[in-house]
């Protein structure tokens, strides 16, 4: 029994080595170093943290929908073991990749990183919070968000224009729409500027104007 005890062990050990290196490998960008290693960990492990590890690595390689499948297996086993943390950065991952290689699935995308912020904040994960809103901010910038919305504002600017008008705060907004204090207040001025407005009072009649009050 020791020795089976003693083998799982080394088993174990060499998992996390694998894992560990090939974390590093991906954050360092070595694509042969990455494809080798997720190989080795492909049959040695169900531990979301590895399988989502694999995809990160599959996705570095340019492998894209190998990496989808290891983050879909990642995800399940984190939901299945109640691994908070995990699931989060998955979802993250996930989103990443969507928005990176499967436009058509954009609105998935956006779900994922929402769900990946407010459980970030909730759990004060500040390392992995900034990058996840540094991409919400880059994906409602981008050209897929221009739309007819009055004043040519973006959905997001219409949203934060219908929180305005109904008397919510930059903070009150930011919490609303899982955005900081700074990034509303940078779609605050664009807002200004598109619509000629000198300030809130003036939003506010704009909004009402448009029938924006509602917005959501």
């Amino acid at each position: 029994m020791r020795e089976i005890e003693g083998r799982l062990a080394e088993r174990q050990e060499d998992v996390r080595r694998l894992g560990d290196l090939t974390e590093t490998a991906v954050i360092l960008g070595d694509l042969d170093a990455a494809r080798t290693l997720a190989d080795q960990l492909m049959d040695m492990t169900n531990s979301p943290g590895m399988a989502r590890r694999m995809g990160e690595a599959a996705d570095l390689c340019g492998e894209s929908d190998r990496a989808l499948k290891h983050f879909h297996k990642a995800l399940e086993v984190s939901i299945n073991t109640r691994d908070r943390p995990e699931t989060a950065i998955t979802r993250f991952d996930m989103a990443k990749l969507l928005l990176g290689h499967y436009p058509e699935r954009r609105d998935e995308a956006m779900r994922h990183l929402e769900f990946a912020i407010a459980e970030f904040r909730d759990m004060k994960m500040r390392p992995s919070l900034d990058p996840a809103l540094a991409l919400m901010e880059e994906a409602e910038s981008g050209p897929s968000r221009r739309t007819s919305h009055p004043g040519g504002l973006t959905p997001r600017e219409f949203e934060v224009l219908g929180l305005i008008a109904k008397g919510a705060s930059n903070r009150e907004i930011g919490n609303e729409l899982f955005l900081t204090v700074r990034t509303v207040e940078r779609h605050t001025t664009n807002i200004y500027k598109k619509i000629d407005a000198r300030g809130r009072a003036d939003a506010i009649a704009y909004a009402l104007r448009h029938e924006m009050n509602g917005a959501t």
